[in-house]
């Protein structure tokens, strides 16, 4: 009877608390609902920041740039909704502004600062040529750049294959001619050795003019990086939400010096698109003229002075005649080569005298033509867009 008495008690409170725990339970939620609602509301107003972009002298235009999605406007100009603790890639430019690029940082406390991307452009150029360029977001001069420096790449690699496949010739003969036996096949030997051995010098020049114009274009890859990959000039203000731009203005003497490094660099710096891809193809292709018109000169010089030196060799009339006339025809041959040869360098000098005629002479507005062709790139990959 005790135990039956105490579970209906206990019974009887449980039916009480349960009577007054609703309205405790209801509150209590309704309070962390409120309490939730507060904190997010707080938390999305802190977690962008605006930010004011101010040209202290000039017109200058300002691109912003995340995730392949830009913004940008002429300053003086605001932009909110900035994520804080974000990072956003910077141009600043301007009709008579270098382009001046970095990465806006936005820490979480809203403060920017602006940092230069010049070491990691650099590095970049250095394990690919043009891929920093590409980095950059300057497609059109990325193309440019990686067209010449791998042609002029390929074709050593080219002319090295040849040099290899010589020298793998010689290297037989040389066994050969230790191992034989009669004076005759000796004989025989030493004029094949002889001859491999010259085809080896010429095969060895040509190699090295490309190998030497390939690290010509790598250098002043190199060069070009670091003269036209300045971070913008800035001062931030108004605790890190007003960001004031300075300097920076086009260098005619800077034109000047990246157009003697290569035809079309001054032109890409001063923003003439079109231009600088026109320089830039052409001297690609009177170089790589000029380059392959010398080695087939050397090659024919170097046939001619074979059937120079048959000629001398022998003693019969019939044949000597027969070698003095292809003689006279190897001459013709390297005569017509090395005017192509000459052509060619001259050609080469023309485009790139007139491209620092172009720089020095021409004023710093951007063309007002637009390449049909433009070139994106980002860690996403590349894109190439066709304007109809």
């Amino acid at each position: 009877m005790v135990t039956a008495k105490f579970l209906i008690m206990k019974i009887t409170a449980r039916k009480g608390i349960m009577k007054k725990l609703p309205l405790n339970i209801f509150i209590t939620i309704a309070l962390l609902v409120l309490l939730c609602m507060s904190v997010f509301s707080q938390g999305n107003a802190e977690s962008s920041s605006c930010i004011n972009f101010v040209s202290m002298e000039g017109k200058r235009f300002l691109r912003i740039v995340k995730d392949n999605y830009s913004v940008s406007g002429q300053m003086p100009l605001s932009m909110c909704e900035l994520g804080k603790g974000t990072s956003y890639r910077l141009y600043v430019n301007g009709g008579n502004f270098e382009e001046r690029i970095g990465n806006l940082n936005i820490g979480t406390d809203g403060k920017v600062k602006i940092e230069g991307v010049l070491l990691r452009v650099l590095l970049r150029d250095a394990i690919l040529p043009g891929w920093g360029s590409f980095y950059k977001g300057r497609g059109s001069e990325a193309v440019s750049n990686a067209i010449g420096f791998y042609s002029f790449l390929y074709k050593y690699l080219s002319e090295q294959m040849q040099y290899h496949h010589l020298h793998n010739r010689y290297d037989v003969l040389l066994s050969n001619l230790y191992e034989a036996e009669s004076y005759e096949r000796k004989e025989v030997i030493q004029r094949e050795l002889h001859k491999t051995s010259i085809e080896l010098n010429v095969q060895n020049d040509c190699r090295k003019r490309y190998i030497i114009a390939s690290l010509a274009f790598y250098s002043e890859e190199i060069i070009s990086t670091i003269l036209t990959t300045l971070p913008p000039n800035v001062e931030v203000g108004s605790g890190g939400r007003v960001v004031r731009f300075s300097g920076g203005t086009l260098s005619k003497p800077k034109t000047i010096l990246l157009s003697l490094l290569r035809p079309g660099r001054g032109q890409f710096y001063m923003g003439k698109q079109t231009r600088g891809m026109l320089f830039s193809f052409l001297t690609t292709v009177t170089a790589l003229s000029a380059l392959e018109f010398h080695s087939q000169y050397d090659w024919a010089v170097y046939r001619y002075n074979m059937a120079v030196e048959a000629f001398n060799s022998i003693s019969d009339y019939e044949k000597k005649k027969i070698l003095m006339e292809e003689a006279e025809i190897r001459w013709d041959d390297v005569e017509r080569l090395k005017l192509k040869r000459n052509v060619s360098y001259i050609a080469l000098a023309a485009v790139w005298g007139l491209n620092v005629v172009d720089a020095i002479f021409t004023t710093h507005e951007k063309d007002n033509y637009h390449f049909p062709i433009s070139f994106e790139s980002s860690i996403n990959g590349a894109y190439v867009t066709i304007r109809f």
